[in-house]
């Protein structure tokens, strides 16, 4: 009768055994299965959904009931109806603190402002729901805000803002697997843009690829294509094909009922007409159209003049409650004054007294006073005279400290360089290397004999100056492992363990202050003969992209420093393939804080840019990565050192 899927849930609500719990659960889906194809069943069963949830007391359920009720009466064009049931749903998500339907009760209302192209409320609106899809890290709930923010700003010609926003919403729903129709919606969004700009081959181009990925699903979306590829036929004076997607739209909508729909078929039909002197059929489609105008107009018309009648009582009851308070406040006042009388010459007579005593006694302070700030500043300046001191003293300290720093830095720069260059294993490669200060405690390493490379990025406790120094060890240390002749991932990770310890002379992890010193690092051994990857990690796990999916080797929760509970390493192997692309990194580019939100960037996203770049030349990911980076911390300082490598084989 209606959908496959609507009419076995439909079914199951009509059995005695179903719970009322059940069955509220099954209203709200079939009024969102049906919100395009039959708004208005959807709607009946959106009301039964409200009525149960009301009954049940559940919050969820009932906040879903309101907003689905009121996207079916959006889809027919009853935009006061549909307002009422989206406030209803908005008043009880706060009530409750439902912060995801929250979001999309701002996205909701805000469409209702983008059908009645009243683009600026639409963009103030919406932007309310992006923080709340931010915390919840809802992509659902981001893809429509940045959908609507698009068409906002589209309907207001910032065309440049629309796209950004539109292929930010694209990307979301393609990253989250959103359905096919969702995505389908965003890239004919992105062909409105086009047409709007009268690049009507773009848009053609676009909308027909929408149109093939589309046929067969949902219906509203099919009539919204049909009306556009008809538009944009007329426009380039093909009137044939004009005149099919016009009447395919008709059918479609009448079919939904969907009034605007309906309106908006009728317009295109008979434009057609027109252009073709087909003057009766124009003129017979131009008046179905006004009909249906009327109809949308006459239903706006009563919405506000409610909303203005409204106010106005609201208005006059808060003047007549103002005016009674005034009443009694007068009331109120009278009495004061007559006591306030009587009691005048008395408390005036005893203020004088009052304020007699209080100048003697004030006065007798103020010399008090003056004596002690005489007494003050006499202390403090001789303090500055000291800080003076302090403060040459303290300059000539930063001087040195800067000195070993650079010196530090220098040195680590010198180790890090001194390796063996017998070739390149791999076909491209990049490091990010982004230190908090001059330099930092963030390393990469790498070793090359005639069979083997070895690679290291490591991040060691602490910035700048400690930072540098145990980089230092840690590099000085692998060059000895790996000249003995150590291959082995795990084996040099535990040698690498007790060289860190015997330098620091805490091989028993006795001493709390060098106990906290150490490095996390991940470390790669690869045959390049068999191509097989020997992995050992410390906290930082290694990252493989193949075949478009992202893949992880888990790191040991293992640590290289002076701790008294060590266990040993272990190896993960991995048999690469042409193609394959590495990416190791330390924790500080995700750790950073920014943002229009001032929050975390977070791993997921950085794993996202990786990712969605990884077929770009290794060059551009850096550039891509660093931009990326300085545009979110803006004024932000950098909290950590950074350091990020890739390898493509």
């Amino acid at each position: 009768m209606y959908t496959f899927e609507a009419d076995s849930m439909i079914r199951i609500t009509q059995y005695d055994s179903v719970s009322d719990l059940r069955k509220m659960n099954l209203y709200i889906e079939i009024a969102w299965e049906l919100r395009n194809y039959k708004p208005d069943v959807a709607i009946q069963y959106g009301m039964r959904a409200v009525e149960f949830a009301t009954k049940l007391e559940e919050p969820l359920a009932l906040v879903k009931a309101y907003s689905f009720t009121g996207v079916c009466h959006r889809n027919l064009g009853n935009y006061s109806d549909a307002l009422d049931y989206y406030q209803m749903a908005l008043k009880n998500s706060k009530k409750y603190g439902i912060k995801g339907e929250e979001a999309y009760c701002y996205i909701n209302l805000g469409n209702i402002y983008l059908y009645q192209e009243d683009y600026s409320s639409a963009l103030e609106t919406v932007q309310k729901a992006l923080p709340l899809a931010r915390e919840l890290a809802d992509s659902s709930v981001l893809g429509y805000a940045y959908l609507n923010l698009g068409r906002a700003y589209a309907g207001l010609k910032k065309y440049v803002e629309a796209e950004d926003y539109l292929r930010m919403s694209f990307i979301v729903r393609e990253k989250s697997n959103a359905p096919l129709s969702q995505r389908v919606t965003v890239e004919k969004y992105i062909g409105d843009i086009y047409s709007d700009r009268q690049q009507y081959d773009i848009a053609k181009n676009i909308y027909v690829s929408c149109y093939k990925k589309a046929k067969g699903s949902e219906r509203d979306l099919m009539a919204d294509l049909t009306a556009k590829l008809s538009y944009i036929y007329y426009k380039k004076q093909m009137y044939d094909s004009a005149l099919f997607f016009g009447y395919s739209s008709l059918e479609i909508s009448k079919e939904i009922g969907t009034k605007f729909r309906i309106r908006n078929a009728y317009n295109a039909v008979a434009r057609v007409c027109f252009a073709q002197k087909n003057y009766l059929g124009a003129a017979t489609n131009y008046y179905n159209q006004i009909v249906y105008s009327d109809s949308i107009f006459n239903e706006l018309l009563t919405q506000k003049l409610y909303n203005v009648q409204f106010s106005a009582e609201r208005k006059k009851k808060q003047l007549r409650m103002e005016i009674i308070a005034l009443e009694q406040e007068n009331h109120q006042v009278s009495k004061v004054m007559i006591i306030a009388i009587s009691s005048a010459v008395a408390i005036t007579f005893f203020l004088a007294v009052l304020f007699l005593r209080r100048f003697h006694f004030l006065k007798k302070a103020r010399k008090e006073k003056d004596n002690v700030i005489y007494t003050v500043l006499n202390t403090l300046e001789e303090k500055n005279k000291l800080l003076k001191k302090d403060e040459l003293l303290l300059e000539k300290y930063r001087k040195d400290l800067n000195f070993v720093w650079q010196l530090s830095a220098a040195a680590q720069k010198l180790l890090r360089e001194k390796k063996n260059k017998n070739g390149n294993f791999f076909s491209e490669s990049f490091v990010l290397n982004m230190p908090k200060g001059i330099s930092g405690g963030d390393f990469f390493w790498n070793f090359e004999d005639e069979k083997y490379g070895i690679i290291v990025v490591a991040d060691c406790t602490g910035h700048e100056v400690e930072g540098t120094i145990i980089s230092m060890l840690g590099i000085a240390a692998l060059q000895e492992i790996v000249l003995d002749g150590l291959r082995g991932a795990s084996q040099i990770s535990s040698r690498l363990r007790s060289a860190f310890n015997r330098a620091l002379n805490n091989e028993n992890g006795t001493s709390k202050e060098l106990s906290r010193c150490g490095m996390d690092l991940a470390l790669i051994v690869i045959n390049k003969e068999t191509k097989i990857l020997d992995f050992s990690g410390s906290n930082i796990p290694l990252y493989y992209v193949r075949d478009s999916h992202l893949y992880k080797l888990n790191a040991d929760r293992n640590h290289i420093g002076g701790h008294l509970r060590q266990r040993d390493f272990e190896s993960q192997f991995l048999q690469l393939s042409n193609g394959d692309c590495l990416y190791v990194f330390t924790d500080g580019y995700y750790s950073q804080f920014g943002g229009k939100n001032n929050q975390m960037f977070r791993l997921e996203n950085l794993k996202n840019i990786l990712l969605s770049n990884y077929l770009k030349p290794m060059n551009l990911q850096r550039e891509i990565l660093e931009k990326t980076f300085m545009e979110f911390k803006g004024e932000n300082n950098q909290i950590d050192d950074i350091l990020i490598a890739g390898f493509r084989l």
